[in-house]
């Protein structure tokens, strides 16, 4: 199914009563959710819940789909908590709360009709509501940052309140610094951060209904499988077990072609001493 389609289904479902506010779309491992005490890694098509907190790893990224259809990006090496999911009749409610690391927060025209939402984004230091349609921001040791690509937003940080309405704008506040005036940013500039969000072809993307997988270990021994299982799920890879003739395989799915699988293994030899790295088809 195209995305659009998928993105689509999605939100005509929430709107007529369905449970799902927020769901993993796609995924560059290494990932991992935080639930509570429990920490495992992040399944593709995970249904997310408030007070979690998705962060990723090296050279990852994850796609979340929120139920009025916006999509939400986050880089490497990020975290973000989610909490105030709501739907009340046409009103989408969240509170993203970008803990470390680049996000993008964007809504396609089809919802910007059909839905009104009441989303708040925190960037470490910066709070923003969002008016518009396309935003990204990123927090580090050094600053935040938080740039209006489309639409509007009404930022704050500390005392000093922001109306950002002018696209392309973006406001940067070094850490325990005040914030700094409204910039123009260029479009190579906008195009290295959006970059840092991007699930690019060949980074080792997970999708649904991809029907390559990457072998990491065939054993006769249970115990064994379960050892190299365990290992990878720490280390924020959605390894999977398949059962065969008297041996078990350990392996990770969902890729869409051969090359995505491939790049996977080269994430996984970075974390992971594995027996195996075959990429095979279903």
């Amino acid at each position: 199914m195209k995305k659009w389609a998928v993105g689509l289904v999605f939100a005509l479902l929430s709107q007529a009563g369905w449970a799902v506010q927020a769901q993993v779309e796609g995924i560059v491992m290494p990932a991992w959710l935080e639930r509570g005490r429990i920490v495992k890694p992040l399944l593709l098509g995970a249904e997310l819940e408030n007070g979690d907190v998705i962060r990723t790893g090296s050279n990852a990224r994850v796609y979340l789909q929120l139920a009025d259809g916006s999509v939400v990006k986050l880089g490497e090496r990020a975290r973000m908590q989610i909490g105030g999911l709501e739907q009340q009749r046409d009103v989408f409610r969240a509170a993203l709360d970008v803990l470390q690391g680049a996000f993008r927060f964007t809504t396609g025209q089809l919802n910007r009709l059909q839905t009104r939402r009441d989303v708040t984004l925190r960037v470490a230091t910066i709070t923003a509501g969002i008016r518009g349609t396309d935003v990204w921001g990123k927090s580090t040791a050094d600053a935040d940052m938080f740039c209006l690509i489309e639409g509007q937003a009404a930022l704050t940080h500390g005392e000093r309140n922001y109306d950002l309405s002018e696209t392309m704008t973006y406001v940067r506040a070094e850490r325990n610094q005040p914030a700094g005036d409204v910039r123009g940013v260029s479009v190579d500039q906008l195009n290295k951060w959006a970059a840092e969000t991007e699930i690019a072809a060949g980074q080792g993307g997970q999708q649904a209904g991809g029907r390559w997988q990457l072998v990491l270990g065939e054993f006769a021994n249970t115990r064994e499988a379960l050892g190299l299982y365990d290992q990878l799920r720490r280390e924020g890879f959605a390894a999977r077990l398949l059962p065969l003739a008297g041996r078990v395989r350990v392996r990770l799915t969902d890729f869409a072609s051969a090359d995505e699988a491939q790049a996977m293994a080269r994430h996984v030899a970075e974390a992971v001493k594995t027996p195996l790295s075959e990429v095979r088809g279903h």
